[in-house]
């Protein structure tokens, strides 16, 4: 151990004081020679072999590697410049892909000494809901000994300053959340538990920094100024700092206190109802709990809970609890397969990157193979130039990855802007980026420099000294790895493209053809009548008379409740047994749905009015086919195998909750008169734009309760919303596209281009004897044809395969769509005519004299 440790301390003392030591070497060989009389050899070699014994020589060999490389790529700016731009795109991609999984699904929020923050959920052999009612919330707090605290959490909207249509998100907290999430104010205070958590405490706001630079524009005077939300009054007491991803990745405009609910929606009885599972609980574990102690902790308060609200909670029923999360993204199947269709497309697109600059790297050291033959001769090995070599490729890399780390977060910030996420997150590169930005450069520099080097230093190095350069590394050999080369690029090309246009052309779809319901014309209101504790016969005789205020409109000609609004966000899904992969889309309807939303009537009949709710269901045809292979259903039990209800009518199908589903159906209950209220929404049909009934819809469901600010909007703006992401994909695959097409352009153009200086004598010959430009330039042409034609057939196999699984990931996708592969061969068939016939039209101005004289 010790004279390990003395060996090392002393190799570390000859690094630090290597030049002192290598003058002293010098000196002792020339005292040593001068007392000889004569020469004592090579003397370069006896001092590499005198430092072998001093130990770490590769460390010095790393050293003069790595300054070489530096001094012969300052000579190629042109060069680097190029290469560095193309890996910067190549890896900037990859990053931007990484840094967004990093930020959704692996990096922890940062909070307050988030490892001993966990989040309930209520679960059970036969439900699960991430929801609690605030009731047991503040049962579970005051009634266990696992948990040091309890942060309560509830999302929404309200009316901003009595303006019913302008509507802003609310994050409803407890008192503790600042604290317990750690964060300070950007100005103002936060929340404070002994100020604010009383009961008796004023109603505050605190606003976030986007929000107050939005409407604001930064202001300090905002800070102790009164304001109105949902016509009821506020003081501004803090603006929350930047970043602030709170416990999820989630952005709110304004931050309420829960326990204040009631006074910003008047009669709301959440801080009473023990059925309304809207709230979000967190805990802080006791140190030295694990989350399994935690669990079986509470075991005891659910079991009582179960004995003193039977109707409420299940007598099975546990509380989940799991270590807080950036995300419950990555348990998605969807997301994986999203994630894993985007890491296949960016590796594909490194790939390209890497088939370019590998081809750009051999022609360089082609043109420079007098010069490894000059090294050779001088007696550097075949592994010497080889190391030197791939040193400048790790240099280029490095550079490429960091310039890529900047590209990727500029990409991600553009991506989480354009989605309406929240951009006030910390998108830092953390550790993970960090190593992967050092790995990719790694796998790059390998992936560009590797082959070239090999094939570089294998040629006649001795040779090269008498003979021309170009004959030295040409070959049949050289031509396969180039056009290898060409059909990479070629295969990357036509993979991207495929997708862009199978992404592009499925928006299309969706804007211009019918989705089986008509929304155009449609007007959505949600009064949220639980915020104001309507319920029981108050709430249906609140929809009683707002129906019939709508009804009157002269510009409304029909109207229908739901339990949740088409294109909403809220639905209920079932799988059957009987109808192997379909996803059954629940929809709970009044008489006047189909009417309202215009889905055609395929046999049966529609719902009448005060029907049994549990009795008849209506079924869409894609899953009478799938269930019951037949639309003959009417009178049939449903399900098939289990009769709880009977089929009355059959409709067409309408995707009214999964625009891009194909595997997907639905099926229609009739809506119960004893569950209008909570979740409950209204659907108004408009002579013309829907936009002409929004302001009686708003007046009309004040003028029967004054408390209620509805939120109303057309039912178009939540088709666009569906929409956006789907768009925003498009777009960024669409741009991926065109890099790798840039790429595979260039690729082919700077290939041509080399083969036209290779072969200037024979251009010249042949111009000389009388041949046509056409001839010159199939000539010149010929060789690449089978790399691109092989390049495409390669890109339309694994483009097709890319489409399948991106149809796992947007089910509207068609993988078999003709007009996608015909675009994506015709596109780029035009860009690889360009490219190749730009440099062949160059050899037809040679001049015929001068090419002959070429050596």
């Amino acid at each position: 151990m010790w004279s390990f440790l003395a060996e090392t301390a002393r190799r570390i003392s000859y690094l630090l004081n290597r030049r002192k030591l290598d003058a002293q070497l010098a000196d002792e060989m020339a005292a040593h020679a001068e007392m000889r009389g004569s020469a004592i050899g090579n003397t370069l070699r006896l001092r590499e072999e005198s430092r072998d014994a001093w130990g770490w020589l590769w460390l010095d060999r790393v050293q003069q590697d790595a300054r070489y490389a530096f001094r012969t790529l300052r000579k190629s700016p042109g060069f680097v410049a190029t290469s560095v731009f193309i890996l910067a795109l190549g890896i900037g991609v990859n990053l931007a892909l990484f840094q967004l999984f990093d930020l959704v699904a692996l990096r922890p929020v940062r909070v307050r000494d988030a490892a001993t923050l966990v989040q309930f959920t209520r679960a059970s052999p036969v439900m699960s809901s991430d929801g609690i009612s605030y009731p047991a919330t503040q049962f579970y707090k005051t009634h266990n000994n696992v948990l040091t605290t309890v942060v309560t959490t509830m999302g929404g909207d309200a009316a901003w300053q009595d303006d019913a249509s302008d509507r802003v998100r609310v994050r409803y907290v407890s008192a503790n959340y600042f604290t317990e999430v750690g964060y300070h104010a950007l100005a103002g205070r936060l929340f404070v538990e002994s100020v604010d958590g009383r009961a008796d405490a004023a109603p505050v706001a605190i606003v976030s920094d986007k929000f107050w630079q939005k409407r604001f524009a930064n202001t300090p005077e905002l800070i102790g100024q009164t304001v109105r939300i949902n016509d009821r009054p506020a003081v501004v007491i803090g603006v929350t700092p930047e970043p602030f991803p709170g416990l999820k990745l989630d952005s709110f405009d304004v931050y309420l206190l829960i326990h204040q609910t009631p006074h910003f929606n008047v009669g709301s009885d959440l801080l009473t109802n023990w059925s309304t599972n809207s709230t979000t609980m967190y805990g802080r574990m006791r140190p030295g709990l694990s989350v399994q102690a935690v669990k079986d902790g509470f075991r005891p308060q659910v079991t009582e809970l179960a004995k003193i609200y039977p109707d409420v909670f299940h007598k099975d029923e546990y509380l989940n609890v799991s270590p807080l999360e950036s995300s419950n993204a990555q348990r998605d199947p969807e997301f994986q397969q999203a994630i894993l269709l985007g890491f296949a497309l960016t590796a594909l697109m490194l790939i390209a990157a890497c088939a370019n600059l590998s081809n750009l790297n051999l022609s360089r050291a082609q043109a420079r193979h007098r010069e490894l033959a000059i090294r050779a001769s001088l007696g550097a090995g075949r592994w010497r130039v080889v190391r030197q070599l791939m040193t400048e490729s790790l240099l280029i890399g490095l550079a490429g990855a960091a310039l890529g780390l900047v590209v990727g977060q500029a990409a991600m910030k553009a991506v989480l802007r354009n989605e309406n996420m929240p951009i006030n997150i910390d998108m830092a590169p953390s550790i993970a980026t960090i190593l992967v930005t050092v790995a990719l450069a790694i796998v790059a520099s390998v992936l560009v420099g590797l082959l070239p080097a090999m094939r570089a230093s294998r040629g006649d190095l001795a040779g090269a000294m008498k003979e021309a350069a170009t004959q030295a590394t040409s070959g049949a050999k050289a031509s396969r790895f180039r056009y290898a080369l060409i059909g990479t690029q070629i295969a990357a090309c036509t993979v991207f493209l495929i997708v862009a246009f199978s992404l592009t052309r499925n928006v299309q779809r969706l804007l211009t053809e019918h989705p089986g319901f008509d929304y155009g014309s449609v007007a959505v209101a949600e009064p949220s009548l639980q915020r104001y504790g309507l319920k029981g016969a108050a709430a249906r005789d609140y929809w009683n008379r707002f129906t019939a205020l709508v009804k009157a409109h002269p510009e409304v000609t029909a109207v229908s409740l739901v339990e949740n609004a088409p294109l909403g966000r809220r639905t209920g899904t079932s799988d059957y047994n009987d109808a192997p992969g379909l996803r059954v889309y629940h929809h709970s309807i009044d008489e006047s749905f189909f009417q309202v939303m215009r889905i055609p009537l395929i046999t049966g009949r529609t719902f009448t009015s005060n029907e049994p709710s549990k009795d008849v269901v209506i079924i869409s045809q894609a899953l009478a086919r799938r269930m019951y292979d037949s639309l003959d259903v009417v009178g049939r039990g449903f399900p098939k195998s289990k009769r709880d209800s009977t089929i009355v009518g059959v409709v067409a199908d309408a995707h009214t909750f999964r625009l891009h589903g194909t595997d997907v159906a639905e099926i229609y209950h009739t809506l119960d008169p004893e569950s209008k209220g909570e979740g409950v929404v209204l659907l108004a049909r408009s002579r013309a734009r829907p936009e002409n009934i929004l302001l009686a819809l708003r007046q009309a469901a004040r003028t029967v309760d004054s408390r209620v600010l509805a939120a109303v909007r057309p039912m178009r703006a939540d088709f666009e919303r569906r929409l956006d992401p789907l768009r925003m994909i498009a777009a960024v695959s669409a741009s991926l596209s065109g890099i790798a097409l840039l790429l595979a352009s260039a690729g082919l153009f700077g290939l041509i281009a080399y083969t036209v200086g290779q072969r200037t004598k024979e251009i010249g010959i042949r111009m000389a004897v009388g041949a046509e430009a056409r001839s010159i330039i199939a000539t010149l042409c010929n060789g690449f044809r089978w790399p691109i034609i092989s390049g495409l057939v390669i890109g339309l196999g694994l483009g097709w395969a890319a489409a399948t699984m991106l149809r796992g990931v947007i089910g509207s996708v068609r993988p078999a769509d003709p007009i996608v592969y015909l675009a994506a061969v015709g596109v780029l068939s035009t860009v690889a005519v360009v490219a190749a016939i730009l440099p062949a039209r160059k050899a037809l101005r040679i001049n015929p004299v001068v090419a002959l004289r070429n050596d």
